[in-house]
C-alpha cells in the first residue's frame, strides 16, 4: 500500500465496523488515528445514495445463501456507481465471490 497513489474511499457504512475492529483489536488510540484521517480527508468519505440502497436489496437477495450482509453490500454497490475495481479489504471471501455490474471482478487489495 506505500506505493498506492490512487484516492482512498471509504464508504460511511464501514465507518463503525472500521472503528469497533480497531478499538477491539489494537485499542482506542488506532480508532482515534482512525477518526482523525477522515477529518484530516485522507479517507474520503462516501455516503450511499437511495439507488444504491436498491442495490444493496439486489445483492443481498442474490447472494442470500452467501450472508453478504449490509455493508458489504454497500461497498459493492457504491464501488459499482463510482465505477472502482479496487477493494482494500481482509474479506477476500466475499469480494471474490460476488460479480459486480461494471467490471468482469475485483482487484482486491493488499
Amino acid at each position: 500500500m506505500e506505493n498506492f497513489r490512487g484516492k482512498l474511499i471509504i464508504p460511511s457504512a464501514v465507518i463503525p465496523e472500521a472503528c469497533y475492529l480497531l478499538n477491539t483489536y489494537l485499542g482506542q488510540s488506532a480508532e482515534i488515528a482512525f477518526i482523525h484521517s477522515l477529518i484530516n480527508k485522507e479517507l474520503n468519505i462516501e455516503h450511499f445514495n437511495a439507488n444504491d440502497l436498491i442495490r444493496c436489496a439486489e445483492l443481498l437477495k442474490q447472494y442470500n445463501d452467501l450472508s453478504l450482509g449490509f455493508v458489504d453490500a454497500t461497498i459493492i454497490a457504491i464501488s459499482e456507481r463510482l465505477k472502482m475495481h479496487e477493494i482494500l479489504t481482509t474479506d477476500r471471501r466475499h469480494f471474490s465471490i460476488v460479480k459486480p455490474k461494471h467490471c468482469e471482478a475485483f482487484t482486491l487489495l493488499p
